[in-house]
């Protein structure tokens, strides 16, 4: 029995079979990646716990992305060429395309040997830390015993744009242990402020996180009236100007509104709500030793007796002598 439209066109739709069979596979793998996507980026937007960041090479996926494209447009000039009968052409662009598909693997084994030692560990609070073994010195030799990096903190500084649950509660034990207190007086807010000397707590920082997000949304507000006043009274002064054309003072329109945005950000100064993006603290003994797993951070200088810092995941600056 013959198959019609193998190669001639239906009628009605102009296409034939082979045609819509590609578009129905295509169909099928946006529906398919489409899923696995959005799957992801929910899990991520709604994730209640720490997502692993930076653990895997990001940099051979970029550049096997170009290559995939690259080989893309490569194989349909092979193919063009192959229908034109010019043979040498052909050649050519086959040629790039097979050096596109020994690079793509390439790549793909440089990705995957980092996944092979990427490595996940789980703390008795059943919190999951990810990362890669290193050895003490930094380097990625299996032989050598992965140690734990130490440094007798001076002082520690806590990103409250970063800190974590999950961080503090276990280095939480070692903070209280050496008694950090607060190195100066903190205002985070214009009626608040966090005394010299108060110790460090889980409760002191949600307090100080809390003024901190409250803060920058209650000022990003306000800038983002600030902005919207000042386009309006600039559209409304120039309405035939576009943003790119010269309005006053050899200014364009987009500088002239950003001067006169400046001038109101000047006038509503009090307005805005101190912001407090960080917490510096000391023991209470002039200096304590801090012990991190090494998943969990990286030595500015891992020399023993250097002066250096350690900075964790979740961006806390740990200073002091390695």
């Amino acid at each position: 029995m013959e198959i019609p439209y193998v190669v001639e066109p239906r009628k009605d739709t102009g296409l034939n079979n082979s045609k819509i069979a590609i578009w129905l596979f295509l169909a099928s793998e946006v529906m398919l990646f489409g899923g696995l996507f959005s799957g992801y980026i929910f899990l991520r937007i709604f994730a209640d716990y720490p997502w692993p960041e930076r653990t895997l090479p990001v940099l051979p996926g970029l550049i096997n992305t170009f290559v995939l494209i690259g080989s893309s447009v490569t194989v349909v000039f092979a193919w063009v060429s192959l229908k034109l009968r010019q043979w040498r052409k052909f050649q050519i662009y086959m040629s790039i395309t097979i050096i596109c598909a020994a690079l793509f693997m390439v790549l793909k084994g440089i990705e995957y040997n980092a996944k092979f030692h990427h490595q996940a560990i789980r703390l008795d609070d059943y919190t999951v830390v990810e990362g890669h073994a290193y050895a003490q010195d930094g380097s990625h030799d299996k032989k050598k015993p992965v140690k734990n990096l130490n440094i007798t903190a001076e002082s520690i500084e806590i990103d409250l744009d970063r800190v974590d649950d999950a961080y503090y509660e276990t280095m939480g034990k070692q903070y209280d242990q050496a008694k950090f207190i607060l190195s100066d007086d903190v205002q985070i807010a214009k009626d608040k402020v966090l005394k010299k000397g108060t110790a460090i707590s889980k409760e002191l920082l949600d307090e100080a996180k809390s003024y901190y997000k409250n803060a920058l949304a209650h000022n990003s507000n306000i800038d983002i009236e600030l902005g919207r006043k000042a386009w309006k009274a600039m559209k409304a002064k120039y309405p035939e100007k576009k943003y790119y054309e010269i309005v006053e003072g050899g200014k364009t329109l987009k500088e002239a509104t950003s001067a006169y945005l400046k001038t109101l950000k000047e006038e509503q100064k009090d307005n805005y709500r101190v912001v407090t993006p960080s917490l510096t603290f000391v023991p209470s003994s002039g200096s304590a030793l801090i012990t991190v797993n090494p998943y969990w951070g990286r030595l500015s200088n891992p020399r023993q007796g250097a002066k250096g810092t350690l900075t964790l995941k979740d961006e806390t600056l740990i200073t002091g002598i390695t």
